[in-house]
């Protein structure tokens, strides 16, 4: 697991005692997780670990990049990113 385990927020995970109280309310809003360029940074970085230095996605130095945020190695069509955002 990683240290933000919230899909919508990066409160860490040793917060977690503190849900449903108005610290909670105000972190979820303040640390709402958004796709900005140093996420995508980090999952490009990994991205070239994994497919270009075939690094194993659970080794270290793929993680030292992912699991700070609990992220993912997955990207998007930016294509499609665009796409949605002219038909929404």
């Amino acid at each position: 697991m990683g240290g933000c385990p919230c899909p919508r927020c990066l409160i860490p995970k040793h917060s977690t005692h503190l849900v449903g109280t108005k610290w909670d309310k105000d972190a979820r809003e303040t640390l709402a997780r958004v796709d900005s360029l140093s996420r995508r940074g980090k999952v490009d970085s990994a991205r070239q670990l994994i497919y270009e230095q075939n690094w194993a996605v659970d080794s270290k130095p793929v993680q030292r990049l992912l699991q700070p945020e609990s992220l993912v190695p997955t990207q998007v069509s930016h294509a499609l990113c665009y796409a949605h955002l002219a038909c929404g």
